[in-house]
């Protein structure tokens, strides 16, 4: 209540607003970001374990981006009241993976919760 939201969109325009005639397919939001030129040639670097290979869960993807971005959004919804069961669940998995204990029980309040952006 009372919060102005006139000027919010959603990420689908944000990329149609940012990255306007650079994208093949913009007509989704998975389209843009699957055809989006600045993310030309990124790839997600793989380890070797047991002869196959799988993602390198501790590349900058999970180590930086769930600390500052995940983090803060999850801690700003616990201020807020919001629930996050969705974001609950990969953030429980992903601090396993990073090595990091930041939500205990569902809360923000992880021994490691001053390593983050969260505003707890």
């Amino acid at each position: 209540p009372g919060m102005d939201l006139k000027d919010a969109c959603t990420l689908h325009q944000w990329y149609l607003d940012c990255y306007a005639g650079q994208m093949p397919d913009d007509k989704t939001l998975k389209g843009c970001m699957n055809t989006n030129p600045g993310y030309r040639g990124l790839t997600h670097p793989c380890i070797e374990a047991d002869g196959k290979y799988m993602p390198d869960l501790k590349y900058r993807y999970l180590m930086e981006d769930v600390p500052t971005g995940m983090c803060f959004n999850k801690g700003l919804g616990e201020i807020l009241g919001v629930p996050m069961p969705t974001t609950d669940k990969v953030l429980a998995w992903a601090q396993e993976c990073i090595g990091m204990s930041i939500m205990v029980d569902g809360k923000m309040c992880g021994p490691d919760i001053g390593k983050t952006r969260a505003p707890q």
